[in-house]
């Protein structure tokens, strides 16, 4: 296990293949920051509510997010479609991997800032709640939402329903 929790969650759930479906179907139909999906559910886990106002306009984030993440994105699309060197992509993937972890550093340094949820909602509620708060700034139709919503909790911790 890692000195950050956050990351070892999104590994542990970014790695079922739903979770990674709806992550990246977020990411390029609604322009959804996939470390701020898994951030959602991950503060459901620490009994925190989601405050986009701590993640979305903090400049490190945006900084680090637009000028290192996602031109390593478009690098390592373009190299892809170029099939010109298989060793080039690997090393581009790895950079990207690289610095979506220190963005998720920097998203869980922030853990102490989002306040504490009421102990009577549950974990799936509190997942259910936090994802929502964020889906509903991004260009999806509101029902939409519901069933993104829905439907990523369950593939996260569907297991937890039992």
């Amino acid at each position: 296990m890692s000195v950050n929790p956050f990351w070892d969650f999104s590994l542990q759930h970014y790695a079922k293949t739903p979770v990674q479906r709806h992550c990246l179907q977020l990411q390029e139909e609604a322009g959804a920051n996939v470390n701020v999906v898994l951030l959602t559910l991950w503060l459901a886990t620490q009994k925190r509510l989601f405050d986009h106002n701590l993640v979305l306009y903090r400049a490190e984030l945006l900084h680090w997010h637009e000028q290192v993440i996602v031109p390593l994105r478009q690098a390592r699309f373009g190299v892809r479609q170029a099939e010109l060197s298989e060793s080039l992509y690997q090393t581009i993937k790895q950079s990207e991997l690289d610095a979506e972890r220190v963005e998720q550093d920097i998203l869980y340094s922030l853990l102490p800032e989002f306040a504490e949820a009421s102990d009577e909602l549950t974990l799936l509620e509190l997942a259910d709640w936090n994802l929502r708060a964020y889906l509903q700034l991004l260009p999806l139709a509101e029902e939409l939402v519901g069933v993104v919503s829905e439907q990523l909790v369950d593939d996260v911790f569907g297991e937890t329903r039992c």
